[in-house]
């Protein structure tokens, strides 16, 4: 197997639609945060994330996740429930404010992260 080769960590059966599943999927990652049993393990995961980057900026305004979510995810897009469009993976709304969480599948810099990173802050406002 060569490095580029992508090899699935298993497969998921929706609504009779057979998914190969790989790290940080789209489909799988609406799916899971779906559940309001889960929501707690992704606060974790941002905190995580937004710790680490308030370590590297210590001036940022970001604040970390607290209080009660509520996780609005992707998942009748995925599955075809809904007829609403595509928007960012998940959005986190707490007591605090609203996070929105874009997971990216595979590393591209095909926009720049600098370009990506305003067209998903657009994103996110559009979607509030």
């Amino acid at each position: 197997m060569k490095n580029h080769e992508r090899v699935p960590l298993g497969v998921l059966e929706i609504n009779n639609v057979s998914k190969e599943i790989y790290p940080m999927n789209d489909y799988f990652l609406n799916y899971l945060f779906n559940n309001p049993e889960s929501w707690e393990a992704l606060r974790i995961i941002i905190n995580i994330l937004i710790n680490k980057y308030k370590s590297f900026v210590p001036e940022t305004r970001v604040k970390s996740v607290e209080g009660e979510i509520k996780v609005t995810t992707q998942y009748g897009f995925y599955t075809k429930i809904t007829d609403k469009p595509k928007r960012q993976d998940l959005k986190v709304d707490s007591t605090d404010g609203l996070t929105f969480v874009e997971v990216q599948n595979k590393a591209s810099s095909k926009p720049p992260i600098e370009l990506r990173a305003k067209e998903y802050f657009g994103l996110s406002l559009g979607h509030m």
